[in-house]
């Protein structure tokens, strides 16, 4: 039976969020969708919590695997996915009740194949809505620009509804943490066009110490540099050079952002790596600033990037950034 959403859930070692998660799917207005839990190896309750509600509601269909990481789980999900639209839920976080209902009237729309919504961030002490500027269309060309200088278009799967046929062939880097900037890159470039709505209808948890995103920086991170050097080479064959050459900002800028945080935590050798490649391609990058000061902070960095991140500090703590 064709069913209109699929909603995916990796679930690893999460019991005390488990039921809140998928009471909120359940919720939904719209009830013509289907529920796939993967769980993927958990050593705490949460495995019997899946199949406790397999057995309440026929909408749920649950997968038991081995432990092997977020991307395989919500690959696993791919394959089983029977409906028209595809969204994806973390297994510590909730949806509003009417989130895929909001979600899915923009479908509505001729050529709309991806839809976002904004996030409420839930902390111990508040909660912070992190919105769209404004409910607005882009073609793809312009989220896949706005994706990769990390504005409104989030890199994020969880807060979005795709069209099945969109990601059919796309799957998750397995072994890698930051696995969505390896999705949305390749989505963006299948669709015709993105809605970014400004209602905040995801709660997104940060109160999980055993979550990804919680920890502090370690070689793992280095997922997220090679999925913008993955990014980079790909959109150099793509025949677009504004999106080529936003790709390659993005990467020196985060390899230059990276250097500082491994000499923060002494990783030396990653320090010294990163180094050689941003010298190496010196002329390239400061020529791919497009303003007098951008062009200035770049070299700054080449000729002395300890006076560069001294500097960076100082104007961050007049702004109060921390």
């Amino acid at each position: 039976m064709q069913v209109k959403i699929s909603v995916i859930v990796p679930v690893y070692n999460v019991e005390q969020y488990l039921e809140k998660c998928i009471e909120s799917i359940l919720a939904q207005t719209i009830k013509d969708l289907e529920v796939i839990l993967v769980d993927d190896g958990s050593r705490d309750r949460s495995g019997m919590i899946c199949d406790t509600y397999q057995a309440l509601d026929e909408r749920i269909i649950v997968i038991h695997q081995n432990n092997q990481g977020l991307s395989c789980a919500r690959n696993r999900g791919l394959e089983i996915a029977k409906g028209e639209f595809v969204g994806f839920v973390d297994s510590d976080d909730w949806v509003d009740e009417d989130m895929y209902q909001t979600l899915l009237v923009e479908f509505e729309q001729a050529g709309i194949d991806i839809v976002q919504c904004g996030i409420k961030s839930i902390y111990h002490d508040r909660i912070e809505k992190v919105r769209n500027e404004s409910s607005r269309v882009l073609s793809n060309e312009e989220a896949l620009y706005m994706h990769m200088q990390n504005k409104q278009y989030s890199p994020s799967v969880w807060n979005k509804l795709f069209r099945h046929e969109v990601i059919t062939d796309i799957r998750f880097q397995a072994g890698k943490i930051h696995e969505d900037y390896y999705f949305q890159y390749r989505a963006l470039l299948k669709t015709d066009q993105v809605v970014l709505l400004e209602t905040c209808k995801y709660n997104h948890i940060h109160t999980n110490e055993n979550s990804i995103t919680s920890g502090a920086f370690s070689p793992k991170d280095f997922h997220k540099l090679e999925a913008f050097e993955e990014r980079m080479r790909f959109l150099n064959h793509h025949q677009n050079p504004r999106l080529a050459e936003e790709a390659e900002k993005a990467y020196y800028k985060l390899a230059m952002d990276f250097y500082y945080r491994c000499v923060k935590v002494g990783m030396v050798d990653e320090a010294q790596t990163l180094k050689r490649i941003i010298f190496s391609k010196r002329k390239s990058v400061v020529g791919l600033q497009e303003t007098a000061l951008e062009k200035l902070r770049v070299q700054l960095f080449l000729l002395h990037p300890q006076l560069h991140n001294y500097m960076l500090k100082a104007y961050h703590h007049a702004k109060g950034i921390s």
